[in-house]
């Protein structure tokens, strides 16, 4: 009786998370499996190594592995970058104290995957220096940022977080489309 009440408390989520089910058979019969895939939904990427052979390029898990600094550094860079978060928004003590500015609370609800991961993971360090790296990343052209570190795929749902202007960056291309699930290619 508890199992089924616990299976049964999902059952929204579980139903909504079917229409993924096309997209990770679409990753399977065209991705090599060492390929990586950045999605715009936390819960997407947490989905995509269960029902795929591919890597993910970033989640909220990531802080729990090892990895080298710069590399889960850019891969947070990237995700802040691409979901048009300016350097200005992450500034300062107060982005991280309860009296934020307007914008930045805006920001948060706006973004509740980066707002959460900010506020939880990140407060001392972009105290600590970690705003400095942000600024220089986001001063880099696109093709700089992408060539960093293996991203071969964009899986975007417009439906679930801000809009990510991919259409400006001219080596992505649109290979696949799922409702208004699109995948793109990285063409460099």
């Amino acid at each position: 009786l508890i199992q089924s009440s616990s299976y049964a408390a999902q059952t929204s989520r579980v139903t909504a998370d079917q229409k993924y089910a096309p997209v990770f058979q679409w990753l399977n019969q065209n991705t090599s499996s060492d390929d990586v895939v950045l999605t715009n939904n936390d819960h997407l990427s947490l989905l995509t190594p269960v029902y795929t052979r591919n890597f993910v390029y970033w989640n909220s898990a990531a802080p729990l592995y090892m990895m080298p600094p710069e590399r889960f550094e850019t891969a947070l860079f990237m995700y802040l970058k691409l979901n048009g978060i300016l350097p200005s928004m992450l500034g300062g003590e107060s982005f991280f104290n309860s009296d934020a500015s307007r914008e930045q609370r805006e920001l948060v609800s706006k973004y509740p995957d980066v707002g959460s991961m900010l506020y939880d993971q990140f407060k001392s360090a972009f105290k600590d220096g970690m705003l400095e790296g942000y600024k220089n990343f986001y001063k880099m052209e696109w093709g700089d940022n992408f060539r960093q570190f293996r991203l071969d795929y964009i899986i975007y749902n417009p439906a679930v977080s801000g809009p990510w202007n991919l259409k400006q960056i001219k080596f992505l291309k649109p290979v696949k489309i799922f409702g208004d699930i699109v995948v793109y290619k990285n063409t460099l």
